[in-house]
């Protein structure tokens, strides 16, 4: 084990992978629903070259492979989430691209995405929904979540939320990220990415997994809802994480 491929944290929600733009802001300007013709053009072009960037960045350098995506065939006409465990800097932005075919996709990512130079400010025609940290402005993002889940696109959440590098296990998850299916009452489903032995390479290939769909227990009060739907998603990724047999990045938690 080399020492690259050691890394040590204190906590869960520890953000190990950090942006050269860290305390990025976005304007109070910002519009998280845009339906200018501008806007469109340049949204489709952005996001037909991010989906071949997409399928060659998975399937060459990743060797990524997915287990069980029929499952979505039925829900190709409504929108849907998809919640995924967060362990690919440059891969999960484009991974739940894959999904979809030729349907319109977009995530829930923190702001300091958009502040990446030369990507960040790409982001948004590709599908970025960022997290404001003005709550003022929060009806804005769960405005833009229905609106857009209403048009039957389908929306990737990492309730893990910080990107750790080919971690296996699965971390806490933010109970906030699952406010949304309850507001929306759409279907939710899972996208587990494990690490499993090459034959030809000391990299790991990515075998990721497909399960759902998941609906709100609507005979619990709405927190407890969340709650509920949570619980349910961690322990379907917990499980399929247990598929991993390789751990090309080693974590040890650091006391004190």
């Amino acid at each position: 084990m080399t020492r690259e491929k050691i890394r040590y944290f204190k906590d869960f929600d520890e953000d190990l992978v950090k942006t050269s733009d860290q305390n990025y802001q976005i304007s109070p300007e910002f519009k998280w629903i845009r339906k200018d013709n501008t806007f469109k053009f340049w949204s489709n072009i952005i996001s037909n070259l991010a989906k071949v960037f997409a399928w060659g960045y998975s399937k060459i350098y990743l060797k990524q492979s997915f287990v069980n995506l029929d499952i979505l065939k039925a829900y190709r006409d409504q929108g849907f989430f998809l919640y995924a465990n967060h362990t690919q800097p440059v891969g999960d932005p484009f991974l739940p691209m894959l999904v979809g075919n030729a349907r319109k996709y977009y995530a829930i990512c923190v702001q300091a995405n958009l502040g990446v130079p030369i990507v960040g400010p790409l982001m948004p025609y590709g599908g970025a929904l960022p997290i404001p940290s003005d709550l003022h402005q929060l009806p804005k993002l769960v405005e833009a979540v229905k609106y857009h889940i209403n048009q039957g696109d389908y929306i990737a959440i990492y309730p893990e939320a910080h990107v750790w590098p080919y971690y296996t296990k699965i971390r806490p998850f933010s109970e906030a990220a699952f406010h949304f299916p309850v507001i929306t009452d759409a279907p939710s489903f899972v996208m587990t990415n494990t690490y499993q032995k090459a034959k030809y390479s000391k990299r790991p290939k990515m075998i990721t997994y497909l399960d759902g769909p998941f609906f709100p227990d609507k005979s619990l009060p709405k927190k407890q809802r969340q709650r509920a739907l949570m619980d349910q998603i961690h322990q379907v990724m917990e499980k399929c994480s247990l598929l991993s047999d390789v751990e090309y990045v080693k974590y040890i938690r650091k006391d004190g």
